[in-house]
């Protein structure tokens, strides 16, 4: 699943699925007659159910990890970029690296602005 370099709609709809995969486990008899026989599956039941909450904690983290980088990766271009405009404007040449830096911002913008959602 991570080698799509999945985005955040993709992340939740693979948890959304763990979800529906878990609700039915869990709405699964604990027992279940075959013939003369009953089986018990509340243990296989728990140990299913487990194993999902584990995929699903696993993603959560992979979700964490991928856009605590992102996140750091645009706090990073932001104080570059506070940096660069902070410069007082004494020639020609500051207006034309500030012009460079507001156009940078401008390009940044629409891709920070897809990567910050809520997540519900």
């Amino acid at each position: 699943f991570m080698k799509t370099d999945p985005q955040i709609s993709e992340f939740t709809a693979e948890l959304m699925k763990f979800d529906k995969l878990e609700e039915e486990t869990f709405e699964l008899p604990d027992f279940i007659t075959v013939g003369p026989f009953l089986l018990d599956s509340s243990q296989l039941k728990k140990t299913v159910i487990n194993y999902i909450q584990q995929w699903k904690a696993g993603i959560c983290q992979k979700l964490n990890e991928k856009y605590h980088i992102l996140l750091n990766n645009m706090l990073i271009f932001i104080d570059e970029q506070s940096q660069s405009l902070s410069r007082p404007l004494r020639d020609l040449e500051d207006i034309r690296l500030l012009m460079i830096s507001l156009d940078s911002i401008l390009e940044r913008q629409i891709e920070m602005d897809m990567n910050i959602i809520p997540i519900e």
